[in-house]
């Protein structure tokens, strides 16, 4: 098999050698000329939102997975499925392209959606277009930027519309617009008091609406300027190498007797571990046919893993920032906007890039550089123990294989990470980093509203005082204002306010549990509710594991309990454990963190009912792929379940949607950049194996190599 070198970059070879590869150029271009032989008897020109392989049917490929044999790629004809629109009329339309056949198979009129944001809606030209506007130049010189070509931009979907008829039914973005002091300062430190509304197709400036920057709801802005104070994080903006602190000594990472991974093509095998690489513009990294090798024999995990979606809302409810949410895969698409990793920066050691290929709006293809990073890592300790009584130990430190993407929306940087362990454990941890995105408060402003309660104020100024926020005289003067704040951000600057957010990702698992005839629980850890002194809790400390087969789709929607330390168990009914008797099983390990905090009958709140539940089972279908749904049209999820909520998903191939997050409270210290903030789940192997299975990882320092 072939051994990847340090910091090798594995280049998708325009040939493919496995059904589930991802598109390679040459596939990409010839269905595009094949949608292009149409267009002028339409009468049409075409914008290419979205490019990807149309997966062979699950049904054709499950069989080679089960029993560990590669399918072949005349098993099944290689299909392409694209998104596009016609520029003139804004119709949208999806087609499928045989590429064994060189046809056409369909193309049809989706009606009453919006395509997904295409790879080129955010131009730089956009930009240039709004600079130029007259009353965007007047708007910028009355908040002291009068020189237009210092003012610069945010793109930002336009969400919800639905209370603003001029705007439906077009294709528009939404600018929050930002000041610089020089060429390459952080415009996040001087935010402007308005709002461009944009229009994708004509390119033109649609609507301004002014932002509220007082303690309130006003949107009244005469006489605001913009904050000024420069907010760098850049080094060579801050002193240069004088800036640094000089005590900090480079660490190192080795691997010096090679990686232990092998890639052929897109399968990567690492120790007991094998596993395909795959990806598409809208989810990015897809990792394909999960399997561990447990004493010589490949069992099958996981038939599909990805992130399905990342959607990140506001919580200021002043209007409009009621439109500040972002579908970042859905709309935005994470493949499109993967950064090029680099070596010792994103990545250390022995590391093997891969590239991706997808497409621009005019379905040419793209080259994305060092898209996917694979590596390995020391994880700290995988086990160890020392008798107490003969001193003598035994450790074993961890490895751990670590597929990962990073991607830029606009502020934030998300890093996206796969990582395999050696005992059999999978983590998806994902991570946020880059810029807040802030808001202007006019001067002596905060971003605030009060309500009194004077049944607080007893208690209030002493908790001031005791937190030492405030001296005796100022908690005076604050209890003679108010006595409740709600806040709805952080002042990070003068005049810059940090408002509240929420970030939520959707992993969808296809699980495979030794299997596709898998059952799903729920497991809550509580107390036996027998009273202390009773025969089956006599002294009260006693609890129990109570697992809750979860029957239907609707039953299978289910939330997070801290309390009870819930997880969700996915276990082979048809194969049962050596030991304990019952099904064999893996769990999904969920981080606790709020809810989506948007109310359930918020109107903003129905294309992510699917956060409605942090966990989903369904059965499996071809089409489902996405938790809102392709158009984010309020279908997914909720639709699926409706449509089915009595169907069995006992023993049968089923999925598992998890959604989790965390809300983002900004302090000051995540300003001017963020330091790395991360949430994730974990699935592990539960009642397996016959043991642990990485007894056998070589004690440190102890190399026992082979050449694969």
């Amino acid at each position: 098999m072939f051994q990847p070198e340090t910091a090798k970059d594995i280049v998708p070879e325009n040939k493919t050698s496995h059904p589930l590869d991802p598109l390679t150029s040459e596939e990409i271009k010839a269905a595009v000329e094949i949608i292009e032989k149409s267009r002028d008897k339409l009468n049409m020109a075409f914008i290419y939102h979205y490019i990807a392989l149309s997966e062979p049917p699950k049904s054709l490929l499950l069989p080679f997975f089960l029993v560990d044999s590669m399918a072949s790629m005349e098993l099944h004809p290689r299909k392409v499925f694209l998104c596009l629109s016609d520029k003139g009329s804004g119709a949208v339309f999806e087609a499928v392209v045989n590429l064994r056949t060189n046809e056409r198979e369909s193309f049809v009129q989706i009606y009453n959606v919006r395509a997904p944001l295409s790879p080129e809606d955010w131009l730089n030209s956009d930009i240039d277009i709004i600079r130029a506007d007259e009353k965007v130049k007047q708007r910028c010189a009355a908040v002291g930027f009068p020189d237009t070509d210092l003012v610069t931009a945010g793109p930002w979907d336009m969400s919800f519309v639905a209370d603003r008829t001029e705007y439906m039914g077009r294709r528009l973005v939404q600018y929050f617009l930002y000041g610089k002091k020089f060429p390459s300062d952080n415009h996040y430190a001087h935010p402007l008091d308005f709002v461009v509304v944009f229009d994708l197709d004509s390119r033109t400036v649609f609507a301004i609406e002014d932002l509220p920057t007082h303690d309130d709801f006003s949107q009244e802005n005469s006489g605001n300027s913009a904050p000024k104070g420069e907010r760098n994080y850049d080094p060579e903006l801050r002193g240069g190498v004088e800036f640094l602190r000089k005590d900090d000594k480079p660490i190192t990472t080795d691997s010096p007797e090679g990686v232990s991974f092998t890639i052929k093509g897109n399968e990567v095998q690492w120790q007991k571990w094998t596993m395909r690489v795959g990806y598409n513009g809208r989810e990015g990294l897809v990792l394909y046919t999960i399997s561990y090798n447990d004493n010589g024999k490949k069992k099958p995990i996981i038939y599909r893993a990805s992130l399905a979606e990342s959607f990140t809302t506001y919580g200021d409810p002043r209007p409009p920032f009621h439109r500040k949410a972002a579908f970042d895969s859905g709309q935005f698409g994470t493949g499109y906007n993967l950064d090029s990793q680099t070596l010792d920066l994103d990545a250390l050691g022995a590391v093997s890039f891969m590239d991706v290929v997808l497409h621009n709006a005019s379905g040419y293809p793209v080259v994305h550089k060092n898209a996917i990073s694979i590596r390995e890592e020391d994880a700290g300790i995988l086990w160890k123990h020392v008798d107490y009584r003969t001193g003598k130990g035994s450790i074993a430190r961890s490895h751990r294989l670590v597929f990962s993407t990073i991607a830029t929306f606009g502020n934030y940087e998300y890093i996206f990470n796969w990582m395999f362990y050696q005992d059999g454990s999978i983590q998806c941890a994902t991570q946020m980093t880059g810029l807040i995105s802030t808001n202007m408060m006019t001067a002596g402003a905060r971003p605030t509203r009060w309500a009194k309660y004077s049944i607080l104020s007893l208690f209030l100024p002493k908790l001031w005082i005791f937190r030492g926020c405030y001296t005796h005289k100022k908690a005076e003067i604050y209890m003679e204002n108010t006595t409740i704040l709600q806040n709805y951000g952080t002042i990070v600057a003068p005049q810059v306010n940090a408002q509240y957010h929420q970030h939520f990702f959707t992993a969808r698992l296809d699980v495979d549990v030794a299997g596709n005839t898998n059952s799903v629980s729920v497991v809550d850890i509580e107390p036996v509710p027998d009273e202390t002194g009773s025969p089956n809790n006599r002294y009260g400390q006693g609890y129990q594991v109570n697992h809750k087969l979860l029957r239907t789709p609707t039953d299978a929607r289910t939330k997070l309990s801290p309390a009870t330390g819930r997880l969700w168990m996915v276990t082979n009914p048809t194969k049962l454990h050596e030991f304990t008797n019952k099904p064999i099983g893996w769990k999904l390990m969920p981080a606790n963190s709020p809810p989506l905090l948007m109310h359930e009958d918020s109107p903003t709140r129905r294309t992510a009912a699917y956060l409605n539940y942090d966990v989903w089972v369904t059965t499996y279908q071809d089409d489902q792929l996405f938790p809102g749904g392709f158009y984010l049209n309020e279908s997914g999820l909720p639709a699926w379940v409706a449509n089915t909520p009595t169907a069995s998903i006992e023993n049968v191939d089923v999925v598992i949607w998890h959604n989790f997050g965390l809300t983002h409270i900004p302090r000051v210290e995540d300003f001017p950049i963020l330091s790395t903030e991360s949430t994730g789940f974990w699935f592990k192997p539960c009642n397996f194996f016959l043991e642990n299975p990485a007894l056998d990882v070589p004690p440190p320092g102890l190399v026992l190599s082979s050449t694969p």
